[in-house]
């Protein structure tokens, strides 16, 4: 019912919006343009447009622009008058324009603004974006410009990205807290992300944008924040295409291909691609344990190692038709289908008191997987005849099936020699579904005020079947009953919110309010349980500009966020990562919730820019991973804590010294107070830590460049061990090709083979642990692209790029 009424509610505000906004008043005294950038020829959106007397330079009128880069000064008088157009990075312009009949619009022509930087003024090879951009709440960064990255997957383009961190295991954190929502295209994927990214080319991503505090049109799932990953596009009109190949080698050969074949005439446009990858992956790592059992001190020492061949096909078409001037459908498909196989050997040494070996184990898994997606998405933009009054409307669906097949074969010696074996056969099969639906309203109510409503509608539904057997030197295979289920999660979130924005001269201000019904239904098939949830929040937002002066700008934001458990953190069957590790889940484990408050200065000067952000986090219901020690076995599970209270700064600094240079360094730092009367031996527990990032890029004559840079991860303190620093350094360099058809370029990721992650436990009862992992982070790489075609960017014709996700500005691309 709570879903039912969310809906009705939305659709009469909607429809009552519509009736008002189709009801427009005559045109009177109105002055209209447009602001692009004038390099790149794209819509800037918020620039602040003031209308001066051509007399005394009084203020008479002024605006913002929209998403599309249009403005609007209604209500003018005849006479002459100066426009001024101000954004913060670029130069201020003026520009005289005269009124002289109030019953027809005033339709300039579009107004170009110039970038604040002595790079413009030089005669560039070609037109290069920066790597990174700020806008006004969230940060963007270019990784089509970052050479390191080139040839390698999507993991590999994001681990470069300032205040991200991908570790040994592919898990993505932001800031150093690992819940973080990522979305592709600005829609959740069915896939788990990292292995949809390492079947991703890093040549097919265009950007990553990086939002820390959104507004309340954002999905607040996720504590830290999101990660947009903007796909490429291709905007010119006519036929035109590209191909990709990649050859790369660390301890296993990569191959990586990929092609693009676009057509846009008239009222249609047609797009497809498609990629194939094919590549072995290495891995392996050391552990020594130490614990208390039956009142005798235990060792064990464990050294592994282990190979993954992973090849994978992917392909999607999509179609756009323009039935008019103001309205548009389009429609896309993709399909993703991937084999893996691998082996992994783990040895294991038990040692006594006197650090002598007792008895040894090896164990060897031979494993098979794949898995099978498709995603179907479509959708209609319609715009009004008021500028910046639009309707989208966007549906997703999609699937995919996951297998993995593991045969397990396991031998032990004890101290007197005697052998004894033991096999094991598991089988995972995970069957996931999305259906995402949003419509989003926008409708301006005057020159500087906005309002912004929609609804969202987010449904996943996943079935997770585990069957494992054993037997004992090589007898007859049996079920392992208390490890054999069947789970099925289902979550539906129903949501709508209301924005409204204004501009008062320097001052902006955004305040929103959202409204979401989750309902959980989860049940255990094999024990026939079944756990629910179901509860109403609200989420409100705030955002704060303000322009000290020309080129100096301070925000600030807040909004409530959650952070809803994970499906393995929610299944209590108990899940094998080896023979002495297991995980099972907290059917009863909690949302957490999240206040988040940051203040950020945005300064520019010609050869140089400082972005410092402070942040603060005020957690409830804090969720934990916890270790403990049964018989021998570690047991991984999840529970909350009480509260916590996370205080961090991240300052980004770029250098532009010359034509030739550009330097960026990011540094971050952030400190946990978690504090849980509940907990009896750990009241108050502290952790933290920090990372620097430092890029150097390099423009050259006859269409030369490099880039190299650098990461440092500090020590990192965290509830239940410590983390040692991880570093590493990357180079590349590129040469265009043809007139800068082609690219040819090579690359070499942890040139020195420094990265690995080293943990050291503390704080456990009678157990400590040292784990040491590595995988194949030296990589060198040889790339080649090839551009194709016919190139028209005036065509007439272009889908306005929208939110895919309901977002305030995602620079979501049209369908490929």
């Amino acid at each position: 019912m709570k879903a039912r009424s969310l809906v009705l509610v939305l659709v009469g505000m909607l429809m009552y919006q519509l009736s008002f906004g189709n009801n427009p008043t005559p045109p009177k005294g109105i002055i209209m343009g447009q602001i692009i950038d004038g390099n790149s020829k794209q819509a800037i959106e918020f620039a602040t447009i003031s209308l001066l007397n051509s007399a005394d330079s009084s203020l008479v009128s002024g605006t913002i622009t929209g998403q599309d880069g249009t403005f609007q000064l209604k209500n003018i008088a005849n006479g002459k008058y100066i426009i001024k157009v101000g954004f913060l990075g670029y130069h201020d312009l003026t520009q005289s324009v005269e009124l002289t009949n109030q019953k027809e619009p005033l339709l300039l022509k579009q107004i170009a603004i110039e970038e604040a930087s002595e790079l413009l003024n030089e005669v560039a090879i070609e037109a290069e974006q920066n790597y990174m951009e700020t806008k006004i709440d969230k940060k963007v960064f270019n990784v089509d410009k970052d050479l390191t990255a080139k040839g390698g997957t999507g993991l590999d383009a994001l681990r470069n990205v300032p205040s991200v961190e991908v570790d040994s295991e592919d898990n993505i954190s932001l800031r150093g807290d690992g819940s973080v929502t990522i979305l592709i295209d600005g829609r959740p994927s069915t896939m788990p992300v990292a292995q949809l990214l390492k079947q991703m080319p890093s040549s097919a991503i265009e950007k990553v944008e990086v939002v820390t505090n959104p507004s309340a049109k954002y999905d607040p799932e996720g504590m830290s924040g999101i990660l947009n990953i903007i796909t490429k596009k291709d905007k010119a009109s006519g036929i035109n295409g590209n191909l990709n190949a990649s050859y790369g080698y660390g301890k296993y050969g990569k191959t990586n291909l990929s092609g693009g074949l676009n057509y846009r005439k008239g009222k249609f446009s047609v797009s497809s691609n498609v990629n194939y990858y094919n590549g072995a992956f290495w891995y392996g790592g050391e552990q020594d344990r130490s614990y208390l059992l039956n009142g005798t001190d235990n060792f064990q020492s464990q050294i592994d190692e282990g190979v993954s061949n992973n090849q994978s096909n992917w392909g999607k078409i999509g179609v756009d038709y323009f039935m008019n001037k103001n309205n548009t459908l389009y429609i896309s498909a993709s399909k993703n289908k991937g084999t893996s196989d691998g082996e992994r050997s783990v040895y294991y040494d038990f040692l006594d008191a006197n650090n002598a070996i007792t008895s040894t184990s090896n164990r060897l898994t031979d494993n098979l997987g794949g898995n099978d997606s498709y995603t179907f998405n479509g959708g209609w933009q319609a715009k009004f005849k008021k500028p910046d009054h639009t309707l989208d409307v966007d549906v997703t669906y999609s699937e995919n099936q996951g297998v993995s097949d593991d045969a397990i074969r396991q031998e032990y010696i004890s101290s007197t020699d005697a052998i004894s074996k033991t096999g094991q056969n598991t089988s995972l099969d995970n069957h996931s579904n999305l259906l995402y639906i949003r419509t989003d309203y926008v409708q301006p109510l005057s020159d500087s005020l906005k309002l912004e409503a929609g609804f969202h509608f987010t449904g996943r539904g996943i079935a997770n079947n585990f069957y494992s057997e054993t037997n004992v030197n090589e007898g007859t295979f049996t079920p392992n009953v208390n490890l054999n289920n069947e789970f099925e999660h289902r979550q539906d979130v129903y949501a709508s919110y209301l924005i409204l924005g204004r501009q008062y001269k320097k001052l902006g201000v955004q305040a929103g309010l959202r409204l979401e019904s989750t309902q959980i239904d989860a049940k255990l098939i094999t024990t026939n349980e079944s756990f629910n949830q179901d509860y109403l929040t609200l989420f409100p937002s705030a955002h704060f500009s303000y322009q000290l002066k020309k080129m100096d700008e301070v925000q600030l934001s807040y909004s409530r966020r959650i952070n809803r458990p994970e499906v393995n953190e929610l299944n209590p069957f108990a899940s094998p990562t080896d023979a002495y590790t297991i995980q099972t889940g907290n059917p009863f484990l909690k949302p957490e919730f999240i206040h988040v408050i940051e203040l950020s200065r945005l300064k520019y000067w010609d050869k140089f820019n400082v972005n410092a952000t402070l942040y603060h986090r005020i957690i409830t219901n804090q969720k934990r991973r916890n270790l403990t020690l049964v018989d021998s076995i570690s047991v991984v599970s999840f529970d909350n804590l009480a509260k916590g209270n996370l205080s961090g700064t991240e300052v980004s600094l770029t250098h532009t010294p010359n034509k030739m240079f550009r330097n960026t360094v990011t540094f971050n730092y952030w400190r946990n107070n978690i504090t849980d009367p509940s907990l009896e031996s750990n009241l108050n527990l502290v952790n933290q830590g920090w990372n620097v990032q430092l890029s150097s890029n390099i423009t050259l004559k006859k269409g030369w460049s490099g880039q190299v840079s650098g990461r440092y991860a500090g020590r990192m303190e965290v509830i239940q061990g410590i983390i040692d620093p991880m570093y590493n350094i990357d180079v590349a360099v590129r040469k265009q090709l043809f007139k800068g058809k082609a690219n040819l370029g090579l690359r070499a990721s942890d040139v020195f083979n420094m990265r690995q992650f080293n943990f050291h436990s503390k704080d456990l009862t009678d157990y400590t642990f040292d784990t040491k992992r590595q995988w194949e982070s030296q990589q060198f790489w040889v790339n080649f692209s090839y551009y194709f075609g016919k190139m028209n960017y005036n065509a007439p014709r272009k889908r306005q790029l929208k939110n895919r996700d309901g977002s305030d500005d995602f620079n979501t691309p049209d369908m490929q």
